[in-house]
């Protein structure tokens, strides 16, 4: 069966770890009903998938060993394909509609989100990727707009005390120009004033695709440390 190799993720996240098997290090996806696969990969790192679009892994024996053929060939097996697959040694999450990589001051968090330098309060959250047929951007960010706009007007801790607006813009993706709508929040300390936490949100739209990206900053010295728009368009890969 011909096989073809891509880089991969989606929606639901999958944990990988490191696996000593063989005397190498091997990548284990762990799928949301707990099952463990061990993971084929090329040279570059990157999933292998057969036409029909399920993952390559290696099977293994009782003791964890990869199960080869008499000439010693590593046996592979394919299984569904999982929503997401995140690499817990780097920021990167790869999927059948996009790939976000940063650099190498940027890590993988036990809940999938990338963290800069180890603080906590700078980061991207979990990047996803919808339908939007049918809709168009501002379908998308409607919802969004709405829930801040209760926050400010009701909600204890939020009331008027958050800031937010919307912006066009055309991202620069590869060859590619996107359209994308930011929205840009801010949330205010007791006294409205000074800024405490603020938030981007780019939605940007691939074909009939929604891609969200979200970066968020909740340390009120560090503000201007990263250029998230500029990350954003040299991070992320649309297929």
């Amino acid at each position: 069966m011909e096989k073809r190799i891509i880089a991969v993720v989606c929606v639901l996240i999958i944990c990988i770890s490191v696996f000593a098997s063989c005397g190498r290090k091997a990548a284990i996806i762990k799928g949301a009903d707990g099952s463990e696969h061990l993971l084929v990969t090329d040279e570059e790192g990157n999933t292998v998938l057969n036409a029909q679009g399920d993952i390559a892994v290696y099977p293994t024996d009782s003791n964890g060993e990869i199960i080869t053929y008499e000439g010693g060939e590593k046996q592979t097996n394919f299984i569904t394909f999982p929503n997401k697959v995140v690499d817990g040694k780097k920021a990167k999450i790869e999927t059948p509609q996009f790939n976000f990589e940063l650099p190498e001051d940027w890590k993988t968090d036990d809940d999938g989100n990338f963290i800069y330098k180890n603080n906590e309060n700078i980061m991207f959250e979990q990047p996803v990727a919808s339908s939007l047929k049918g809709r168009t951007l501002y379908d998308a960010i409607s919802t969004q707009v709405e829930f801040m706009k209760k926050l400010n007007e009701e909600e204890e801790g939020y009331k008027g005390k958050l800031k937010y607006s919307t912006e066009e813009e055309i991202l620069k993706i590869g060859d590619k120009e996107l359209d994308c709508i930011t929205v840009f929040m801010q949330l205010l300390a007791d006294n409205k004033k000074d800024v405490q936490s603020m938030q981007r949100l780019y939605y940007i739209k691939n074909g009939d695709t929604l891609i969200q990206i979200s970066y968020v900053c909740k340390d009120n010295t560090a503000f201007d440390t990263v250029d998230d728009h500029a990350l954003v368009e040299s991070g992320l890969t649309v297929k």
